[in-house]
């Protein structure tokens, strides 16, 4: 699950993807990949029972590329919440995934998942300048008000609320340039603020990690206060907000 500026853990999928191209059971049969095969074959045919429509199963499983079209290794990703209380973000750093595990099993690369925004980036400065924009406090007050919110929210006036694209649809973000000194102080404090968090998820015990994410997410925010303070210092004279 995503924090400011970090994750509490990743999850492992199996996901029926090669090269950037997926894998049907019959593809799945030429590689050897049995079990595999034997998943996806009787995944369709539960699928076809209980589908609304005539799409085929890898297509849903696709849909508007969302698995085709990322990079499993070999980038920064940058990611954020598609919906939330507060706009979250952090980077994530798969160039090189060899050396990974998740429950103690070696991967093959990272996706991110359909909770979230992600853009991907070979420039770690880049990637880590966006996300402190993203997690800055005057980022995420001045899109409330260009928020719908989910049924909790409505009802209670306050809870989820959707992000989607709206930081990049009513901010004037400008894209990175390695040559504003300000660019370059904001990806200096966001890999400061990711050292941090990594440190205090490593260290931190279940009850902490296990309880609800708002509140672990709230946590992390206060952790990172003298940051997150300069953060939005810079972050609301780049974009003109009241700090």
């Amino acid at each position: 699950d995503g924090l400011p500026f970090g994750s509490r853990h990743l999850s492992l999928v199996v996901l029926p993807l090669m090269n950037r191209k997926l894998i049907s059971a019959n593809d799945a049969i030429r590689k050897g990949k049995t079990g595999l095969a034997d998943w996806l074959r009787k995944a369709d045919v539960i699928w076809r029972k209980h589908r609304k429509s005539q799409e085929e199963l890898l297509d849903y499983l696709n849909w508007q590329g969302k698995l085709t079209a990322q990079s499993p290794t070999g980038v920064y990703k940058l990611l954020y919440n598609t919906s939330g209380t507060h706009l979250c973000s952090c980077v994530v750093d798969a160039r090189d995934v060899s050396r990974w595990k998740v429950y103690d099993l070696p991967v093959q690369g990272f996706i991110a998942d359909t909770t979230s925004y992600w853009l991907e980036t070979k420039d770690e400065d880049e990637a880590h300048y966006l996300c402190a924009v993203l997690n800055a406090p005057c980022v995420d007050e001045f899109i409330k008000p260009f928020q719908t919110k989910g049924a909790f929210g409505a009802q209670k006036g306050k809870g989820e609320r959707h992000i989607h694209r709206r930081p990049f649809e009513v901010l004037p973000i400008p894209l990175f340039d390695p040559k504003d000194k300000r660019h370059q102080r904001l990806a200096e404090l966001s890999k400061e603020c990711h050292t941090k968090v990594a440190q205090f998820v490593a260290n931190a015990d279940e009850k902490t990690l296990t309880q609800p994410i708002g509140r672990l997410r709230q946590q992390v925010r206060e952790m990172l206060a003298k940051e997150l303070s300069q953060i939005n210092c810079l972050v609301a004279e780049l974009l003109g907000l009241p700090p």
